[in-house]
């Protein structure tokens, strides 16, 4: 049975893979998370591979240690390639594509460096937030991401990370490059220019370590070169790939995360007047929306042997994606899951990952979030278009919404 007939459709079972690429599932993938979970929680997809949709199994997944980070061997990233593309350099040097032990040194010394940098920016938030937000009233434009959440977001990074080009346009299509290392790309000439946008990314950063080292400032760099001579520290490669990494992060996700959370919020009336309340907090708002709205739909893990999941054989080498955002609907796991809740524990989110390989800035993406939806809350824009009109990008593995349109004040 094709995806795209599940939509609008009851039915008890799948018969055949998942089209994870289809139109239908980029645009909504709750109602065939919800049909997978009740009926088919391992459910094979196309072209290969198997995904997870039920809380439990995405959580031993991401625990096992049959499961594996590193790229299969049929892939282009696999580290065969890593002289030829510098996609495939990239995927083998950062902290997503590594597996324990080898991640564990350079994930401590990248946490405590993201750590000790978020003490020194956050002071600076809401007035870069409230700054951005009072040049969006000013404009003639009404779509609250291109003109408040990306901007936001590319300057609260390039501030964090130190880079110090006025035009810093250019890096927001440099970041959008990073993103395509987490799907299949069968596209060569696509993937010709994912790797040129990488290539110039990793030369602008190189830059930016060389005037680093010559006059040391209060950014991520700066505290990475910091702790480079250290026996637990990274080196020259692997400072810039993994700026590059949060760099990526702190913007593509971030954008989208705003967007997503105030139109969770603006579909769920009693979460604003629990809001407005101030019966939930904006940290519970934020969280909450991101569990119903979860801008990374799933993450790609390999099969190291052959191997059982809840009753289906996955053969060696196979891709397994687990679904974070149907886990995070789970409503084994979650009390009202389509609702916005002020006292829902944290606990069994997923939203970031879990474990190892858990997002290492997690918390700098939902302060930015935070910050961003505070506004648009508190300055009283609200929607044009409901969820549902929405449009979303048609991106694998990713929840990105094109526009979101929202009445000023």
């Amino acid at each position: 049975m094709a995806l795209a007939k599940l939509f609008g459709k009851k039915t008890t079972q799948l018969t055949d893979e998942v089209d994870l690429g289809s139109t239908a599932f980029f645009q909504d993938p709750y109602p065939t998370y919800e049909l997978l979970r009740n009926n088919q929680p391992v459910a094979a997809v196309k072209p290969a591979g198997h995904l997870l949709t039920r809380h439990g199994d995405i959580l031993s997944a991401l625990a096992s240690k049959d499961l594996r980070n590193a790229p299969s061997r049929f892939s282009v990233l696999n580290k065969k390639n890593a002289d030829r593309y510098e996609a495939a350099r990239l995927a083998n040097n950062i902290l997503p594509f590594i597996d324990p032990p080898g991640n564990t040194i350079r994930r401590q010394c990248l946490i405590r460096s993201v750590r000790a940098q978020l003490d020194i920016w956050q002071p600076s938030l809401e007035g870069v937030a409230a700054r951005q937000m009072e040049l969006f009233l000013q404009g003639d434009s009404e779509d609250v991401i291109e003109k408040y959440a990306s901007p936001l977001s590319l300057n609260l990074m390039c501030d964090f990370i130190g880079f110090e080009n006025p035009a810093r346009n250019h890096y927001k299509d440099l970041s959008d490059a990073f993103f395509y290392l987490f799907a299949p790309l069968s596209d060569a000439e696509k993937f010709e220019q994912v790797n040129n946008r990488l290539a110039r990314f990793r030369s602008e950063l190189h830059q930016l370590l060389e005037l680093r080292r010559a006059n040391p400032k209060a950014d991520l760099i700066s505290k990475l070169i910091s702790a480079e001579h250290e026996s637990e520290g990274l080196s020259e490669d692997e400072i810039i790939d993994s700026c590059m990494l949060v760099f990526a992060d702190g913007v593509e996700n971030v954008e989208a995360g705003v967007a997503n959370v105030v139109a969770a919020f603006y579909q769920d009336r009693d979460a604003q007047e629990m809001f407005h309340s101030n019966e939930m907090s904006l940290e519970q708002l934020v969280s909450e929306g991101l569990r119903l709205q979860t801008p990374a739909q799933f993450v790609p893990r390999i099969a190291c042997r052959d191997m059982e999941i809840s009753g289906v054989e996955i053969a060696a080498e196979t891709p397994v994606f687990l679904s974070l955002a149907s886990g995070n609907r789970d409503t084994e796991v979650f009390e009202a899951a389509e609702k916005m809740l002020s006292g829902r524990s944290a606990q069994d989110l997923l939203t970031f990952g879990r474990g190892a390989h858990s997002c290492i800035g997690s918390r700098l993406a939902s302060l930015q979030i935070g910050a961003a939806v505070k506004h648009v809350i508190g300055f009283g824009l609200t929607p044009k278009i409901p969820l549902s009109k929405i449009r979303f990008k048609s991106r694998l593995a990713h929840r990105w919404p094109t526009h979101y349109p929202m009445t000023k004040p």
